[in-house]
């Protein structure tokens, strides 16, 4: 489960992919962490994954987006 300062990072995130088209997604089911890991990103307008095992500190930091603090 997503804590509160994940989802606000995941929001951060999305607002940032959007412009490009792109959505960060959080796998669900029995075992998410298998085919596309945990956060995987789709471009929404081909509707396809385009980076999977996404790393949510990892990734704000190459988006150029501020860590929020805990």
């Amino acid at each position: 489960m997503n804590t509160d300062t994940d989802k606000a990072l995941i929001a951060k995130i999305n607002r940032r992919l959007a412009k490009d088209g792109q959505a960060l997604r959080t796998a669900r089911g029995e075992n998410p962490d298998s085919n596309l890991g945990l956060h995987y990103i789709v471009d929404v307008d081909h509707n396809t994954v385009a980076a999977t095992h996404c790393d949510l500190q990892t990734l704000a930091t190459e988006l150029g987006i501020a860590q929020v603090s805990p």
